[in-house]
């Protein structure tokens, strides 16, 4: 979410393409210092070869290895034999 404008009454913001004004009394706090890219993470489950799973979010992905979240760590696989 990137604040674009901000005035006494209220916020303006675009988040995934969409603009949205939210009036400062319906905001409780609000924390400047976050920047950078925005992320949203959601699970999803990947089966391997050996018939076994892994559940988590994709952390980093290159073209020969994905590396996962998952609830034990991160994992990294190599694309081609997994």
């Amino acid at each position: 979410m990137d604040i674009i404008d901000k005035d006494e009454k209220e916020v303006t913001v675009i988040w995934k393409d969409r603009k949205y004004v939210i009036p400062k009394s319906e905001i409780s706090s609000m924390d400047s210092s976050k920047s950078g890219a925005h992320t949203s993470y959601y699970y999803q489950t990947f089966y391997l070869k050996d018939n076994s799973k892994i559940i988590g979010s994709v952390a980093e992905e290159t073209p020969d290895e994905i590396t996962i979240k998952s609830e034990l760590g991160f994992v990294t696989l190599n694309k081609k034999k997994n």
